[in-house]
């Protein structure tokens, strides 16, 4: 007889605090939250100022390169999507980093 392994603990504080992020982000008067089946989806308007949005918009042109894959299973042509990395020492990124902290708690 096979059993079902426990959750590790490590998961199960994840599951938590998702419910406390999600109890959170219900209760804020800004976000609006579109469900879908297993997908919950929160929007928050106004997040970024139409500034903030266009320099973010710079930050991430000037570091997006094309996503890789495992070396090995490299398909021309198959890759569409791009990766970026983002200087966490940017003013931009500390203060939208500090938004997203401070509103999912």
């Amino acid at each position: 007889m096979s059993q079902v392994p426990a959750r590790s603990t490590g998961s199960k504080l994840l599951a938590q605090h998702g419910k406390t992020v999600r109890h959170k982000l219900k209760k804020h008067d800004r976000v609006e939250i579109v469900s879908g089946g297993r997908l919950d989806l929160y929007i928050v308007q106004g997040f970024l100022t139409a500034e903030e949005c266009t320099e973010m918009c710079a930050l991430i042109d000037a570091t997006a390169r094309p996503s890789s894959l495992y070396r090995g299973t490299e398909i021309e042509g198959y890759r569409t999507s791009y990766s970026g990395d983002l200087d966490p020492f940017h003013p931009l990124v500390q203060i939208v980093e500090g938004r997203i902290c401070h509103l999912m708690g």
